[in-house]
């Protein structure tokens, strides 16, 4: 507050004191010659400045008008700063619980696509089965046994009876299951191949050799898996090769803990096998069609990445020798 007084040398004849109320209840003096009055730090409130002024030569005081005036309060002592606050509180209270809510939709719709998915899996085996256990390689497993039994070789008849019931469980037990070990996947493999080699009349020459630092009873792989991938190669591939034919089949460990399978045959290759055809067969195999959305399902949906890839061979007169199916997959 700055205040002076009108008159002649009135700085140096005239006293000021004052008071502010309520926090002065007694009056304070104003140093001589000095014309205003500083409050640095008043908290919030409604005040009044009271001066009074006098002569040091009179006994007269003169009171100036009282000026009342009020501080606001700092905006976080404000009502409208607490409801912010707590608006705020709420409004976060709020989205972490919708946020939680969203993440268990998201981990339920998650489990429900998941098992979806696994029941598609189910039915791409189901159907994998299917075509494996195709009439036409039932029926020439039965012929095979009728000839034993009409050429009076009863123990011929009965040690093929025999693996075929055997080939027949394992395929039930194995459908059963979305991964079996790599032991069980060359078994089956084995018992097949010696079923499929009666029908060959012996002319098919087969190999299945396996890294020896491939842990097969603990390695998995997904049920049935490799089975097309052969018979492929023995209908398409060998079936119409009229000697010396050869399968070899192969699963080692390359980089990055990978297991590689190859399934090659020297037969007459897929361009020719395309050709033999007829009308109405121009299209994949079944048993390899499932096989691709398996591997489009295990690796867009469970992560896990399968590749295949399939190789023309040739000879060195670049005639088709046969054909090369490569399978990595990660081991776990």
């Amino acid at each position: 507050f700055d205040f002076n007084s009108n008159g002649f040398q009135s700085n140096k004849h005239v006293s000021y004191k004052y008071r502010i109320k309520p926090i002065d209840t007694t009056w304070r003096n104003v140093p001589l010659n000095t014309h205003f009055v500083v409050f640095n730090s008043l908290s919030s409130g409604d005040y009044t400045f009271e001066l009074q002024g006098k002569n040091i030569s009179s006994k007269d005081v003169q009171f100036a008008s009282p000026i009342t005036f009020t501080i606001a309060k700092p905006f976080w002592e404000t009502y409208w700063f607490y409801s912010l606050v707590i608006a705020t509180i709420i409004g976060l209270v709020w989205l972490y619980f919708r946020w939680r809510l969203q993440q268990k939709e998201a981990q339920r719709i998650a489990e429900v696509d998941k098992i979806l998915i696994d029941k598609k899996i189910t039915n791409l085996r189901l159907e994998n089965l299917r075509s494996q256990m195709n009439p036409h390689f039932i029926f020439n497993a039965l012929n095979s046994i009728q000839d034993y039994i009409i050429s009076n070789e009863k123990e011929l008849a009965s040690s093929y009876l025999v693996k075929f019931s055997r080939l027949i469980r394992m395929y039930l037990d194995y459908s059963q299951q979305n991964e079996i070990t790599l032991e069980e996947e060359l078994n089956a493999l084995k018992l097949y191949l010696e079923l499929e080699k009666v029908r060959f009349e012996d002319e098919l020459e087969y190999t299945i050799s396996v890294d020896n630092q491939l842990k097969t009873k603990q390695i998995k792989v997904p049920s049935l898996f490799i089975q097309p991938y052969v018979e492929n190669a023995l209908k398409h591939g060998l079936l119409h090769k009229l000697n010396d034919r050869k399968l070899h089949i192969e699963a080692k460990i390359i980089q990055q803990n990978k297991l590689e399978i190859t399934v090659e045959d020297n037969g007459i290759g897929r361009a020719q096998s395309e050709k033999l055809k007829r009308p109405n067969q121009q299209h994949k195999p079944f048993a390899t069609k499932a096989n691709e959305e398996r591997v489009h399902l295990y690796k867009n949906k469970l992560k896990r990445d399968i590749t295949i890839t399939t190789n023309d061979l040739y000879d060195e007169n670049d005639v088709a020798a046969g054909t090369k199916v490569v399978i990595t997959m990660p081991i776990h």
